[in-house]
C-alpha cells in the first residue's frame, strides 16, 4: 500500500499576524495490489489499484501511520529491519 501526496506548509493570515501551522502531510491518492518494482517483476503478472476516495484514503493514511509509528518508535535506534525488541537464541541444530 502506497499514500501518495504532498507535504503543504500552512500558514494563515490574520489581523494578528501569520499563524504558521507547519508542514503538513495532504494525501491525495492511495496505490494498493502485489505489483512490485524488481527486476524480476517484468515475468510476473501483478495487479494494482489507484482510488482518490475520500474515505479510503484518509483510512488508508492512518492506517499507514499507525503502521509507522509501531514499527519504529521515536526512540528506536534500528536502522534496518532487524529484531530489536526482544533478544532470542536461534536454535541451529534444530533448524
Amino acid at each position: 500500500m502506497l499514500v501518495i501526496g504532498r507535504v503543504e506548509f500552512m500558514n494563515y493570515e490574520t489581523e494578528y499576524g501569520i499563524v504558521d501551522d507547519g508542514p503538513r502531510f495532504r494525501p491525495m491518492a492511495v496505490r494498493w495490489g502485489s505489483a512490485n518494482w524488481t527486476e524480476g517483476s517484468r515475468n510476473h503478472l501483478e495487479v494494482g489499484c489507484v482510488s482518490r476516495d475520500a474515505q479510503l484514503l484518509d483510512a488508508a493514511t492512518h492506517f499507514v501511520a499507525d503502521v509507522i509509528a509501531f514499527s519504529e518508535p521515536l526512540a528506536s535506534e534500528c536502522a534496518g529491519p532487524g529484531p530489536n525488541i526482544v533478544t532470542y537464541e536461534v536454535d541451529d541444530a534444530a533448524m
